[in-house]
């Protein structure tokens, strides 16, 4: 019998890394996997298929992976669904397999539908080291827009929530920094919850998880009180799911030298005109950034400057390709209107000569049928 083990959560969430752990347990999840990269040197542990597969979904309905609505008006074509049971009946054979794919966060009831008994892994992470994590990546080099990143961890994790509450049995919900921290407990709630009985030894799990990679951001309640004014709706939720959650993250630690630097920040904050509008969200999240992260903020700006730039010059070198192009124009209609004058000109010549053609013909006419004109024709018959 086939079992079908779906790995998804928001982006930068630590999905590759749960990923290679259950390829390790022995799941095969993909013959033909995306490669890594500088932002993941190890692999993305994901099947192309399923990836192309729902960027094409995506893509159909005008969404991007970062950039989407908060609701997905999502009803398949009849070739989409399809393809999605083409992808599903290739891999059947095995007698465990699955895929990870962060985008199948925003199509899990379609999936749930289509295989019925499979179980689904579902990692979160706190939205702000998901927005460094992104920021590093270079996600918002060419359109510094970081509430982007917060919209999307929303949408997410909203449908990972909504998803978790109605098949709460074939769900395990995991905080990416539970998993690291208590790996012998990760392994447990893997044979309890989705019957995966290969263990992980912390031998394994030590060879396939560098801290250096997950990088985790010192927290204080400065931190909650300036992401509660820039989108109060990201805190209640991440608390939500660390109480639904199979594997929390621990409780945070509030950090004293991390509250310092933010201090400023706060008091700007409070002396803020409520409600804070949505500009000024921007702003702060901006600020915040840039007191957390400086050399990431500076790095995004600096490209997005250089991109900008390029792009000026892209459009500076249409602009004088059009500017050419319509004095081309220009050139060609005044030569045109010449022509066609040379033309009329030619008719109306046409025109009088063959009125004159008619009028000698008339004449030629008129003299055949006169006294002269028959004698010539008598003339001619001798």
């Amino acid at each position: 019998m086939s079992r079908a083990i779906i790995i998804t959560g928001m982006h930068r969430s630590g999905t590759s890394l749960i990923s290679s752990l259950l390829q390790r347990a022995g799941i095969h999840v993909g013959e033909k996997l995306l490669a890594g990269n500088s932002a993941n040197p190890r692999g993305y542990f994901e099947d192309v298929d399923f990836y192309e597969f729902q960027e094409h979904l995506l893509h159909e309905r005008g969404q991007t992976y970062l950039y989407v609505d908060n609701h997905i008006a999502f009803e398949p074509s009849a070739a989409e669904a399809g393809r999605a049971r083409q992808l599903i009946a290739e891999r059947s054979h095995r007698p465990l397999w699955g895929w990870k794919d962060p985008r199948t966060s925003l199509f899990l009831f379609f999936w749930q539908q289509l295989l019925p008994d499979a179980r689904f892994l579902l990692v979160y992470r706190h939205p702000i080291e998901v927005l460094l994590s992104l920021l590093r990546r270079g996600e918002f080099d060419s359109h510094p827009s970081p509430m982007a990143g917060l919209h999307a961890w929303l949408v997410y994790n909203s449908n990972i929530q909504a998803f978790c509450d109605q098949h709460r049995d074939r769900c395990l919900l995991v905080h990416i920094a539970g998993v690291v921290k208590h790996a012998t407990k990760f392994s447990q709630l893997l044979r309890k919850k989705l019957q995966i009985n290969s263990s992980l030894s912390p031998q394994a799990f030590a060879q396939i998880y560098h801290s250096t990679e997950l990088q985790q951001t010192p927290f204080s309640s400065e931190l909650d009180i300036l992401l509660a004014s820039i989108c109060p709706q990201l805190l209640e939720l991440y608390e939500q799911l660390n109480r639904q959650a199979d594997l929390p993250s621990d409780e945070i630690q509030v950090d004293s030298t991390a509250s310092q630097p933010l201090s400023p920040l706060v008091h700007f904050n409070e002396n803020l005109a409520e409600p804070i509008s949505l500009p000024v969200k921007y702003s702060l999240l901006q600020m915040l950034l840039s007191t957390l992260a400086p050399e990431l903020t500076e790095r995004m700006l600096v490209r997005f400057n250089e991109s900008a730039k390029a792009s000026q010059h892209k459009v500076d070198d249409l602009w004088l390709l059009a500017q050419q192009y319509q004095r081309l124009n220009a050139e060609q209609e005044q030569e045109l209107c010449r022509r066609s004058t040379q033309i009329a000109e030619q008719q109306q010549e046409l025109d009088r000569q063959s009125v004159q053609i008619e009028s000698l013909t008339a004449e030629l006419s008129s003299i055949y049928d006169t006294h002269i004109g028959r004698v010539m024709r008598s003339y001619r018959n001798l």
